[in-house]
């Protein structure tokens, strides 16, 4: 048993030509699932209440399931095997027929009934060296009723022509049916059209090949579940001959792509019909045919860089179309959508350089809304209701290369925006219209970007952060047909005093507002640019002993030095500590400040930041509970934990220890033999 299923693994392993395939991996997958049941066993995966079965990668085998249709586990003997009496498995090679023989056992025994009714037996039932893609008896019964009888009343010519289409005039293992590959076949020299996608599905003219590598003597069968028609057809050929796809013509004539879907490809053509142009208003549609680069946008929305069958889709798969961006196509029973809201009409119009889906909406991409349509459909009520209650919806629309900022609904819930909004409506939202178009890549740290209302806002950008003021952008940077829009995390008020009138401002700073005229700094801190000041409140003070305040603010330079040991020249605003990640800013003293973030709440040296981002012209002001200095800090940690300076001191020895003790024992056990660990040695 053990030899077969080696055998078995080399000879997936080592196909013919010493090559492998998609095909191949996905087999020798299958076969290792299936070995408990005896040697060149295959599991497949079966959809639940049809004859559907697919050999399937790990991915797909864990998720149990196919275009969200449950599946269970079937067990079947692997290409080129049987069975035997008495024995587990598949221990026995299956023995060589002619491919006329060969049909029946593939699952093609109507095929085998139509070949002899057409004369075809004298070819496959000879010696040669033929591949024939034979459909199954379902194939058959799926044609229109009307087609199936032409074909079998008229054996001699138009049944016979289409067998010879299904057959090529050379052995083509899967192996050899190479992805993208067009293959001649024995009617006319016509080709037909092969994919050979990752998953391992294989497909011919976009028919699943359900049956892989019937070995025969005089060739191989590959059962398929289509009935193949010819292809002579380029896609804008299919195209110019479908009367519902006049309007989506008319706009491939418009972008002057008729050439490239004539000669150019392979490609999967996303064609509307003129039922879907028609949701679209009539206003945008006349836009979006006047603006050649717009036109050009749409199509290229349609058109993926690869073809891709029906077929080959199991799930939710992400595509790219030639404009390199990405779009989901998606199976659910047997309803194919495209694009998220598109669904597939008609499927697998195969033509010479590609294929055809038909839809029943249009994909139009970001690039081809302006930036207000893209604002209303990404739900962005609270601004657009705004700007409307403000008056000025329509100098919005009038603007041409633009950047909108578009703050979270949930930010204008925040009662300081509400308290600014009701005195300065106007203001603010413009200084949320950036005049230049501009993509989240162009943005850069230390830009400075001149707003509709006049204002000149800045550009940060961190590690994991970049922020407008401290207004941080999200991922969902759109790029429409007028203008960029960005997403960010809060609504944008521009400061207009610099950092010392803010704390003046401010009554929990009183006393901070008092220590700095007294220290003479004041004027330092008005015009120093780009300042950060963590700036300890009036429970700050409180919290420090009476005596230690009185001796450290004595003297006028140590105070300043105290207080400049709580400001750095980098600006940093607390959407730029994102996450676990810890910023660090250097005093003016020199003293490190470690900032990071912990249930949403920023601390600095572990002390907590009360209020964050009070911007200036200048800086940014965190307002902080405590003073930053190590001694003062460790003070204020004992008193929580009610042990005095001493007791920490004696539980950090302590603390360091058990860990030295710790790091002994583990080495120790590192060197001790293996044989003796867990058991009593010499027993």
């Amino acid at each position: 048993m053990l030899f077969g299923f080696g055998f078995a693994l080399a000879a997936l392993a080592f196909l013919p030509g010493g090559e492998s395939s998609a095909f191949s991996k996905v087999l020798r997958h299958s076969l290792i699932r299936g070995r408990a049941q005896g040697p060149n066993v295959c599991a497949l995966q079966r959809v639940q209440g049809t004859d559907q079965k697919y050999y399937t990668t790990c991915k797909q085998w864990h998720r149990r399931e196919v275009c969200g249709q449950p599946t269970v586990v079937t067990y079947e003997c692997c290409p080129g095997y049987t069975t035997a009496d008495g024995l587990s498995g598949c221990p026995v090679a299956a023995p060589l027929y002619t491919i006329f023989n060969t049909l029946p056992g593939a699952g093609a025994p109507r095929t085998r009934l139509y070949s002899k009714q057409a004369g075809l037996t004298p070819t496959i039932d000879k010696p040669g060296a033929y591949t024939m893609f034979a459909p199954s008896d379902a194939a058959w019964d799926a044609l229109p009723k009307a087609l199936h009888h032409s074909l079998v009343s008229n054996v001699n010519i138009e049944l016979l022509n289409t067998l010879h289409y299904h057959m090529l005039d050379h052995r083509y293992l899967s192996v050899a049916l190479t992805h993208g590959s067009a293959l001649k076949t024995l009617y006319q020299g016509l080709n037909l059209y092969i994919q050979h996608y990752p998953n391992g599905i294989i497909t011919v003219n976009c028919a699943r090949i359900t049956n892989t590598d019937q070995l025969a003597s005089n060739g191989v069968v590959h059962t398929i579940n289509s009935v193949l028609t010819t292809v002579s057809s380029s896609l804008f050929g299919l195209l110019d001959s479908d009367p519902n796809l006049e309007t989506f013509l008319t706009v491939v004539s418009l972008a002057g792509m008729e050439d490239i879907l004539d000669d150019d490809g392979p490609f999967t053509l996303l064609a509307p019909t003129d039922e879907a142009f028609s949701h679209i208003p009539r206003a945008t549609l006349d836009r979006i045919l006047a603006d050649p680069e717009t036109l050009r946008a749409l199509l290229n929305n349609h058109i993926l860089s690869a073809v891709r069958c029906s077929e080959a889709v199991l799930g939710v798969e992400e595509l790219s179309t030639i404009s390199g961006q990405q779009i989901p196509m998606s199976c659910q029973n047997a309803t194919l959508s495209i694009g998220g809201n598109a669904t597939v009409l008609q499927r697998d119009l195969v033509a010479t350089n590609g294929v055809v889906h038909i839809l029943d909406r249009v994909l139009i991409p970001d690039s081809a809304h302006t930036v207000m349509e893209l604002a209303e459909m990404r739900g962005a009520n609270s601004m657009l209701d705004a700007f409307k209650s403000a008056g000025l919806l329509e100098v919005l629309q009038a603007q041409r290369q633009y950047s909108l900022l578009v703050p979270d609904d949930s930010s204008f819930l925040d009662p300081a925006v509400q308290a600014v909004l009701e005195v300065n409506q106007a203001k603010v939202l413009q200084d949320h219209v950036i005049k230049q178009r501009l993509q989240r890549t162009q943005l850069h740290h230390g830009q400075i970007l001149e707003t509709l209302g006049g204002t000149k806002l800045r550009v940060f950008v961190y590690r994991k952060a970049m922020c407008i003021e401290n207004a941080c952008l999200g991922n969902a940077s759109l790029h429409a047909s007028d203008g960029e829009l960005h997403r960010v995390d809060r609504v944008i008020l521009a400061p207009t005093n610099n950092a010392f009138e803010m704390l003046a401002a401010e009554p929990q700073l009183t006393m901070l507002v008092s220590t700095l005229k007294t220290a003479g700094i004041t004027e330092e801190m008005a015009n120093k640019e780009r300042l950060t000041f963590f700036a300890p409140s009036n429970e700050a003070f409180a919290k420090m002993p009476p005596k230690r305040r009185r001796r450290m603010f004595a003297n006028r330079e140590d105070v300043a030095t105290l207080l400049r040991g709580h400001m750095a020249s980098k600006m940093l605003v607390g959407g730029g500590v994102v996450g676990r990640t810890t910023s660090m800013l250097t005093s003016l003293t020199g003293l490190k400040l470690k900032v990071n973030k912990r249930n949403n709440t920023l601390y600095v040296n572990d002390v907590r930041v009360t209020r964050a981002d009070l911007l200036a012209t200048n800086g940014v002001v965190h307002i902080i509970d405590a003073f930053l200095l190590p001694g003062l800090n460790t003070r204020a940690r004992a008193g929580r934990t009610g042990l005095n300076q001493q007791d920490l001191r004696m539980r950090k020895s302590l603390l360091r220890k058990i860990r030295g003790m710790t790091h002994r024992s583990r080495m120790r056990k590192a060197h001790q033999p293996r044989h003796s660990r867990g058991r009593i040695v010499g027993m």
